[in-house]
């Protein structure tokens, strides 16, 4: 979780772009655990990260999530998407009456996003007071809702 937290933080180190292998178990629970406040929009993701409401698209918009190309929702931030209602043009799937309904969903919600440009995107850690990741707060993640065995 260290390595995931340092690489959406800290774009200038040199390992950034190298690539890496991931337990999905854990990708899942640090995409759970971490959500954006959002600024000026240029470093959140429109489609993959949690910043509506503390959502993902693909939480609140399943079918219309699906009909968008892997490539661009690993890119397209929310300050991009937002222009001119870019986010638009990433619909490439099938439009389905359910994917009509979730676009009409997003067109929506996107009206009340007014971003600040005077303030940066803050990634946030769902479990410490901060909301800066740490790693006794990411192992202690793995046991939220387990009860201990006498």
């Amino acid at each position: 979780m260290r390595w995931i937290w340092l690489r959406r933080t800290e774009d200038n180190r040199p390992w950034q772009l190298l690539h890496d292998e991931q337990d999905p178990m854990v990708v899942a629970l640090f995409q759970a655990s971490t959500y954006f406040e959002l600024g000026n929009g240029h470093k959140a993701l429109f489609w993959e990260d949690r910043w509506m409401q503390g959502k993902s698209m693909s939480e609140v918009i399943p079918c219309l999530y699906v009909a968008i190309g892997p490539r661009v929702k690993k890119t397209r931030t929310i300050a991009q998407a937002l222009h001119d209602d870019r986010w638009i043009t990433d619909i490439s799937g099938a439009l389905t009456v359910q994917v009509l309904l979730d676009y009409l969903r997003v067109w929506d919600m996107t009206r009340d996003v007014h971003l600040v440009e005077d303030r940066l995107d803050r990634f946030c850690w769902r479990w410490t007071v901060d909301k800066i990741f740490s790693t006794s707060s990411g192992y202690q993640s793995f046991f939220i809702g387990q009860h201990p065995v006498q």
